[in-house]
């Protein structure tokens, strides 16, 4: 079974309810994706433990870059991450990590395999959001609390470019691959810039039906490219939004 972060040694069950396997089938199909859940649902321990899969068995020689809203976020969301591989079985432990894992709140990796994550915080302007995005290349982005993350439009903006990229040589490898969004919700006025980019970036994604999951990846494409919740242009991300109703 699949233990999550909660606080605890132990850890508490995986919770499968729709939010989060929707999460976790979305990286397995390679989309990307945005979902607004209230707090406390799980939504970034989710992407947390499917990034702490890929970097174990996933993939090799990859960067996975995490933007947070601030840098003090940082310590806490990246120590959740390590709680993942702190949680092995002890005789998985050495097949997979090694003493050279980096293990610093800027950087994680596993050295075994060549895989890193890095971790930016909000940018102080435009300028530094720009230039931190354009500091990598990532075929695997989680962009968490976006509505919150400072100048988060100017950093996605300048990631896009290089992540396409990413993505491309990502897509011939036949590796694992997307963007992923979360937020819960912030004020949707032209008073909060960050707020404002990201409720109408939500809105251009095209909406969650139940049936997409039996859709074929061609199938899938097609959906995400011609489709937005607001009937404006497509984002070619997944809206998901789930209440506590919903997610049980």
């Amino acid at each position: 079974f699949v233990r999550f972060d909660n606080g605890t040694k132990q850890g508490a069950m995986f919770e499968c309810h729709i939010a989060s396997f929707m999460m976790i089938w979305s990286h397995i199909r390679n989309i990307n994706t945005f979902a607004v859940l209230s707090r406390q649902l799980g939504k970034t321990t989710t992407h947390l433990a499917w990034y702490a899969w890929l970097m174990l068995f996933g993939v090799q020689n990859q960067f996975i870059v995490f933007s947070l809203q601030e840098h003090t976020a940082k310590k806490t969301v990246l120590a959740k991450w390590r709680w993942y591989i702190d949680s092995l079985p002890e005789w998985l432990k050495p097949l997979l990590t090694s003493r050279d894992d980096q293990n610093s709140t800027e950087e994680k990796s596993i050295a075994k395999n060549k895989n890193k994550i890095l971790c930016f915080g909000g940018a102080v302007n435009g300028e530094g959001a720009d230039r931190s995005a354009r500091s990598f290349t990532s075929g695997n982005i989680l962009m968490d609390e976006v509505a919150f993350f400072k100048f988060n439009q100017d950093f996605f903006k300048a990631a896009a470019q290089a992540t396409n990229t990413a993505i491309l040589n990502a897509q011939k490898a036949g590796t694992h691959y997307g963007i992923h969004m979360t937020t819960t919700p912030n004020r949707r006025d032209i008073g909060s810039r960050e707020g404002f980019w990201a409720y109408n970036f939500f809105n251009s994604a095209a909406p969650f039906r139940y049936e997409i999951i039996d859709f074929d990846q061609h199938e899938l494409r097609e959906y995400l490219t011609h489709n937005a919740y607001n009937g404006e242009k497509p984002n070619g991300f997944l809206r998901l939004e789930f209440d506590w109703k919903a997610c049980g």
